[in-house]
C-alpha cells in the first residue's frame, strides 16, 4: 500500500490517489465533492470542518437519494411523482388543508393506524394516496 503524503509539487497525483481510494470504497460522491473543492479556487477560504462536512454530506445525500429511488421503484406507484403541491390544495377539491398537512407527516403510519380515502370519481384519491406513499418513503432515515 502506497503512503499518501502531501508534496506541493505532486498535489495532483495525491488527489488522484485519494479519489481513487474513495471510489474503491464506494464513496464516489465524496470523491466528486473532494475534486470539486480542489477545483474551486475559493475553497481555501472555508474552514476544514466546513469543507469536511460538505464532503460527508455529499456522500450521505447520494446514498439517501439512491435508497429513496430504489424504494420508490419497488413501490410501483401509479403516480410516482405525486407530491403535496398546490394542486392538492385546490379549493374545488374541498379538502381540509390542515388534515392533509397532518397526514403528510406520516405519524399515523408509525402509530399503526389505517387511512381510508373516500370521495367522488376523479376526485384525486389515487393521486393523494400516491402522495402519501411518497411522503412516507421520504420519512426513512
Amino acid at each position: 500500500m502506497k503512503d499518501v503524503s502531501v508534496d506541493a509539487n505532486d498535489i495532483d497525483a495525491v488527489t488522484d490517489i485519494l479519489c481513487e481510494r474513495l471510489r474503491s470504497m464506494r464513496m464516489s460522491a465524496m470523491a466528486e465533492a473532494l475534486e470539486g473543492q480542489l477545483d474551486d479556487p475559493n475553497a481555501d477560504l472555508r474552514g476544514f470542518f466546513e469543507r469536511l462536512t460538505e464532503i460527508i454530506d455529499a456522500e450521505w445525500q447520494s446514498r439517501y437519494d439512491k435508497k429513496f429511488t430504489r424504494f420508490l421503484k419497488n413501490a410501483t406507484l401509479r403516480y410516482p411523482s405525486a407530491d403535496f403541491d398546490e394542486t392538492i390544495y385546490d379549493p374545488d377539491r374541498l379538502l381540509d388543508a390542515a388534515a392533509i398537512e397532518q397526514l403528510a407527516k406520516c405519524e399515523w403510519v408509525d402509530e399503526g393506524k389505517n387511512l381510508l380515502i373516500t370521495g367522488p370519481t376523479s376526485g384525486g384519491k389515487s393521486y393523494l394516496a400516491n402522495a402519501m406513499c411518497v411522503a412516507a418513503l421520504r420519512q426513512f432515515k
